[in-house]
């Protein structure tokens, strides 16, 4: 059975819908499944004087390589006195210290 080019024509829109459909949606999920995470990170503080590197890890803008520096650093200074103690590891910047000073306490 041969299909008419009418009918291959609207195989294809209903096609290309489906597929669009599935990218909207994994998307959305997407965009959803990081707002939940970043609720999750604003309700609770990460102590920057107990953290270990995935926890340091998770704050905005620290990935894992200055998370092992603040690691580091508290360990060699027996911690941390005060927040502002982080602009003296490398790769903080005053921009990135403002961005996690809400995230972050000292305990």
């Amino acid at each position: 059975m041969l299909l008419s080019r009418e009918e291959k024509v609207i195989i294809l829109i209903i096609v290309i819908s489906l597929i669009s459909g599935c990218l909207i949606y994994f998307f959305t999920s997407f965009k959803s499944k990081i707002k939940k995470e970043n609720i999750i990170l604003t309700s609770t503080y990460v102590n920057i004087n107990k953290a270990d590197i995935d926890e340091l890890d998770k704050l905005p803008g620290i990935g894992k390589t200055i998370a092992k520096r603040i690691v580091d650093y508290r360990g060699k200074n027996n911690g941390f006195k005060n927040i502002e103690e982080l602009r003296n590891i490398k790769g903080i910047t005053n921009k990135k210290l403002e961005k996690i000073k809400q995230y972050i306490k000292i305990e």
